[in-house]
């Protein structure tokens, strides 16, 4: 048995089987939700309920375009300007008389426009997705300025009312956004499941380089992907300026969205040393104990020495 292994048996024991740490998370949550609504009334109440599900349907419908690219090892910070030009767009074909149908459609086309140029880029070209991403952020709110003309929009058209009940609105005393929040989630978790695309997703935030050797269409499913984040990113501007009923082109920002990885690691995932996929048994490298390197000082590694060069030599570095 490996010193990981051994490491690891004491921490399997403690954990339920079939428990994992979004379970524990879960978990928590719920015990703290009913602990509060047995020590406070006003937080069980209707009202406090309605508006808590309301105000975290927005973010959530976000979120789970976030969650495809950061499956796949990459990040989307533009996913807040995209927001802000989508809401933009949408309230300036309402207010010029069209449907509300053709307003949802001009601002979802946006958002599908900039998924494009983001997945293409990424997936194409292999650029960062930190770099490509920030650049959309800067270029969609620079659009939501222009387009808006720097003016609050408030009015929008002869479908005003339908439109404020699409984000505003409920059925059956729940929130129209938590239904589409609802109804996008079960969507999302059937297709990540139940279909090829989502095995192509994991498979490809795993190893995209072995990924692509066993045959998985790297580039449009992570164009997808992009594609996705940047749609979810609209549908949830689409609700909330419904929601408010006025929309300028600071809409969404501060929304950004990190991966659990950095970029540095997507490059070394991506151009690094080729693992053979069908090799049973592939695992990788252990970590190295290098406690031997340390400085008796505890500052930088004795090694650092000999890397930087002979000024380092015969003093501890500061």
């Amino acid at each position: 048995m490996t010193a990981q292994a051994e490491h690891a048996a004491p921490v399997q024991r403690l954990m339920m089987p079939g428990f994992r740490q979004p379970a524990f998370i879960t978990l928590a949550v719920l015990i703290i939700g009913v602990v509060m609504a047995l020590t406070s009334a006003p937080f069980r109440s209707y009202d406090n309920l309605y508006n808590d599900s309301r105000n975290f349907a927005f973010v959530a419908i976000m979120g789970m375009g976030e969650l495809l690219v950061i499956i796949t090892g990459g990040i989307d910070l533009s996913v807040g300007s995209v927001m802000g030009l989508v809401g933009i767009v949408t309230a300036l074909v309402l207010q010029a008389g069209h449907s509300l149908w053709v307003g949802v459609g001009a601002g979802l086309g946006v958002a599908l426009l900039c998924g494009l140029i983001n997945g293409y880029a990424i997936a194409r070209f292999r650029l960062s997705p930190f770099i490509v991403t920030l650049i959309m952020l800067s270029m969609a709110r620079s659009q939501a300025l222009i387009v808006s003309n720097n003016k609050m929009i408030y009015q929008f058209g002869p479908d005003e009312k339908l439109f404020g009940a699409l984000g505003g609105g409920k059925l059956l005393g729940v929130p129209s956004v938590v239904i589409v929040m609802a109804a996008l989630a079960i969507i999302l978790s059937v297709a990540l499941s139940n279909t090829s695309w989502g095995r192509y997703v994991y498979a490809i935030g795993g190893n995209e380089q072995a990924a692509l050797l066993t045959g998985v269409p790297v580039i449009p499913v992570k164009v997808s992907v992009y594609v996705i984040s940047s749609l979810m990113a609209g549908v949830a501007a689409i609700l909330m300026v419904g929601w408010l009923g006025a929309v300028t082109n600071d809409a969404g920002r501060g929304v950004r969205a990190s991966g659990d990885r950095s970029d540095g690691d997507w490059r070394r995932r991506s151009h690094g040393r080729l693992r053979n996929p069908l090799r049973a048994g592939d695992r990788r490298r252990p970590h190295r104990d290098c406690s031997q390197f340390a400085s008796p000082r505890g500052r930088r590694p004795l090694l650092a020495r000999h890397i930087r060069g002979p000024r380092y030599r015969g003093r501890d570095p500061a």
